[in-house]
């Protein structure tokens, strides 16, 4: 799934109250949920073009959070917005040293994913977008 939804449902994780601890598991918890459902990610094997898209969407996601909570900006909501993007970061990491330690992880992490054709996998992210929004700002 798109880091915007992530960040966005992590965002909403952080306003719900909840204690920090709370706030850490679920935002990570959430991640792999939402990976489950049908969705489009770019292609990791171009890089170059990988590297463009996930740097837009990162930027996409974090001004769209920005902009949905202005004033309101807490730690409690950037905690669940980086932990609700940590599963990714630790996999590219692991993906990208080449190294045999957390492979167990990172096989886990892509048989989860529930790769969809690209408008499909685009709109689905986008309801889940717009109900993390409105969880975000109600």
């Amino acid at each position: 799934m798109l880091s915007t939804a992530h960040l966005v449902v992590g965002a909403a994780i952080g306003a719900s109250g909840a204690s920090y601890a709370e706030i850490l598991f679920y935002s990570v918890i959430m991640h792999f949920l939402m990976d489950t459902l049908p969705h489009w990610d770019p292609d990791f094997t171009k890089n170059r073009r990988f590297f463009v898209i996930a740097s837009v969407d990162m930027l996409v996601g974090l001004c769209l959070v920005f902009g949905l909570v202005g004033n309101d900006l807490n730690p409690k909501i950037l905690i669940g917005m980086m932990f609700s993007i940590l599963p990714d970061v630790i996999t590219f990491f692991l993906l990208m040293w080449k190294t045999t330690f957390g492979q167990n992880y990172i096989e886990w992490h892509k048989m989860i994913q529930n790769r969809n054709n690209h408008w499909g996998g685009i709109l689905s992210q986008l309801l889940v977008i717009l109900l993390g929004g409105l969880l975000l700002i109600i």
